[in-house]
């Protein structure tokens, strides 16, 4: 058959009782004869395969058999073998034959791919080169070799696009179908798990960012991810592309970092900038759209977080790329329709980190109270691999702090407590001395002095364990530890900002160079900020608590009856300098009503909120201190005397400022001096102060 043949026979099983001979010709654009022959084709296939023949009436009606509905369980494949191309396919085919082929090809070759003659491949290479000269491309003939296309990496990427897109097909389940014809067969080079991979991914960035793509769209995404993984895999790499000021980057970085993870490929900035130009020229359903109970889920992961942390020991609470890339993860496991593809690369993890699975197994039912459903086994295998990928940034993390031991027993005590520490935590012991050596020497290069007695140096950070540490003493080692490496990681940032980095470098060339090196550093200069000039656009950059909870947002020892009428207190903050709309007081506590205390975080502090579309105006937070604590319902944490009320606008900007307030309220020092602040003041200079990390303060 032809591809008229094809489309005929699909139109007339979706039509059965209404088709005509003159009906056809019309639709189809040919003449009554030319249907009859068709249809004499059609029936042949048809017998072929055991389906009943059409039936042409005098009358010009065409009687179908009951059996022509099954058609579709035949899967007609658009191939050479049982598929006559048209000349536009024929012509397409070769584009995509000639772009992917890593050497010439000769016109004969591409013939026997077709199965037509060489003859005809001559007359259809007028077309191909004019369809490859107008996607910026060059057919090019090399002499007893045969014809090669030349150009950017790029214009070939976009041309194979638009030509594999025209002929694939979106399902109902919207998993997309690529014609099997010669060089777009993506899917024979992409296995079945990468494309599921991709399909998951997409729908929960979907979910995630509340851009849901047309079935067009979504059908040209998922098809330029499978080409992007089949151009690499093939060595084939993005040579440039110009830095855009678009709105799809973060879309475009988070979908390309969890191809590059789940697929096993290296990340690319300009992989990332081609797709946010991708994204950009898609169509949308509802942009605005953002998932109602992000903020919940973010809720729910912080607490989750904090059982797994306790239960293995390790501290993972203040890693904001860990909540962030779990709270996305768990949106979609949340859906009763999210789909997770086994992966035989996370079935691998998660044997090799037994201990880390029991420990999600423990406390899985945490989210499944809050769930549709039961999570399945591949559920906890993917949560496992995001608590494993954390436990491995930490190590590497810890690896860069220097610690020293300081004890007051002996070399046997501190081989002991040495022997202990080294079981649990990757940083590197520098020295082991005594507490009176610590108390006299200069330590230039320590970041943290762990020791078994007491000292009373100022200028470094210490902390008390025994010997044999107690689990009390591995918690507040990995309490003490965050503190530090945070506050490291703030002192490089601000030592080796970027633009401090152009200093540097400006110098050095200028020192080698004289007024000579200014062409050099201008082009060194410029390639530096196309990678990192605006990676993280302005409008995404998360706030801290500080900048989101000042002090006109803060009001102290209020009186509330109930706990609803603190919740209403603590928005009407929000309300009354235009934050929020008066509905989303009324949607915070339906909320609560509906799905229980989830918003008391922990030991007195409850966050309250409502759905991003239920009136929020501007990202916002108010804090109240109550001047007499109220009950929320909560079995652990009953007593609440601090209320923020957050109104979201998206699911990422006040992700950092929500982590930090659930960091000091863990804190019971922090907690007790928030308790005893005098003023709204003084509250909000004990914020900047505890996001510096400094946690003996005098205001």
């Amino acid at each position: 058959m032809n591809k008229r043949n094809r489309d005929m026979l699909i139109y007339l099983s979706n039509h059965e009782e209404t088709c005509t001979l003159s009906g056809l010709a019309e639709l189809f654009r040919v003449s009554e004869r030319s249907i009859r022959n068709d249809l004499i084709c059609i029936n042949e296939f048809l017998q072929e395969h055991g389906l009943t023949p059409l039936v042409l009436k005098n009358s010009g009606k065409i009687n179908v058999g009951d059996d022509l509905r099954n058609v579709h369980m035949l899967h007609i494949e658009k191939d050479v073998y049982t598929y006559k191309l048209s000349k536009d396919e024929r012509v397409h085919c070769m584009c995509c034959l000639l772009i992917r082929s890593e050497y010439p090809i000769t016109l004969q070759m591409l013939a026997e791919r077709l199965m037509v003659s060489r003859a005809t491949t001559i007359n259809d290479m007028e077309e191909v080169k004019k369809i490859c000269k107008n996607a910026k491309l060059h057919v090019k003939t090399y002499s007893n070799k045969g014809l090669y296309v030349e150009g950017t990496e790029k214009n070939k990427r976009l041309l194979l696009l638009s030509i594999i897109c025209r002929y694939a097909d979106i399902t109902a389940e919207k998993r997309v179908q690529i014609a099997s014809y010669p060089g777009m067969d993506l899917l024979t080079d992409t296995k079945k798990l990468e494309s599921e991979v991709m399909y998951s991914i997409v729908i929960e960035q979907e979910t995630r960012y509340g851009h849901f793509f047309s079935d067009d769209s979504f059908c040209r995404l998922q098809c330029y991810l499978m080409l992007v993984f089949n151009r690499m895999n093939h060595g084939k790499f993005l040579d440039s592309h110009e830095k855009k000021n678009d709105t799809k980057y973060c879309m475009a970085f988070d979908i390309m970092k969890l191809v590059s993870q789940y697929c096993n490929f290296l990340m690319d900035e300009r992989e990332v900038l081609m797709l946010s130009q991708i994204l950009e020229g898609l169509h949308y359903h509802k942009k605005t759209n953002i998932d109602s109970d992000i903020v919940k889920t973010q809720l729910l992961t912080r607490r989750f977080i904090e059982l797994i942390s306790d239960d293995l020991q390790i501290d993972l609470k203040h890693d904001l790329t860990f909540q962030q890339d779990l709270s996305n993860h768990l949106i979609s496991a949340f859906k009763s329709s999210a789909i997770l593809v086994k992966n035989p690369v996370i079935d691998q993890v998660v044997k090799e980190n037994k201990r880390v699975m029991d420990c999600v197994v423990r406390n899985i039912q945490y989210l499944e109270s809050f769930s549709y459903r039961k999570f399945t086994e591949t559920d906890i295998n993917y949560i496992v691999v995001h608590i494993c990928a954390a436990i491995e940034r930490q190590h590497g993390n810890m690896e860069c702090l220097n610690v020293i031991l300081a004890c007051n027993g002996g070399i046997g005590t501190s081989k002991l407590l040495y022997a202990n520490l080294k079981k649990r935590f990757s940083f590197r012991i520098s020295e082991i001395m005594t507490a009176h050596e610590i108390e006299n020497e200069k330590l230039f290069q320590a970041d943290l002095v762990i020791s078994t007695t007491e000292l009373h140096r100022k200028d470094i950070e210490t902390i008390v364990v025994q010997a044999i540490p107690t689990l009390l003493d591995y918690q507040k080692l990995n309490e003490k530890i965050s503190m530090v490496l945070q506050k490291k990681n703030r002192t490089i940032i601000k030592n080796y900002g970027w633009d401090n980095l152009l200093k540097e470098v400006e110098k050095i060339i200028y020192s080698e160079l004289g007024s000579e090196g200014k062409e050099l550093n201008n082009s060194i200069a410029k390639i530096i900020n196309t990678y990192v000039g605006d990676r993280i656009q302005e409008d995404s950059i998360p706030f801290n608590l500080s900048e989101l909870l000042t002090e006109k947002f803060i009001q102290l020892d209020v009186l509330c009856d109930s706990w609803k009428d603190a919740v209403s207190k603590s928005a009407k903050i929000l309300l009354d300098n235009q934050y929020i709309e008066e509905r989303y007081i009324n949607e915070m506590i339906h909320s609560i009503e509906e799905n229980g205390p989830y918003i008391v975080l922990t030991k007195g502090l409850a966050i309250p909120h409502a759905g991003i579309e239920a009136g929020t105006k501007k990202l916002g937070l108010s804090m109240i201190r109550l001047k007499e604590p109220v009950s929320f319902g909560h079995k652990t944490f009953k007593d609440i005397d601090f209320i923020c009320c957050l109104s979201p606008i998206d699911g990422k900007k006040h992700l950092r400022a929500f982590m930090q307030l659930a960091d000091i309220f863990s804190n019971r020092n922090k907690y007790q001096q928030l308790k005893e602040a005098k003023t709204s003041y003084e509250v909000h200079q004990l914020l900047k102060k505890y996001e510096e990390g400094i946690d003996n303060i005098n205001i």
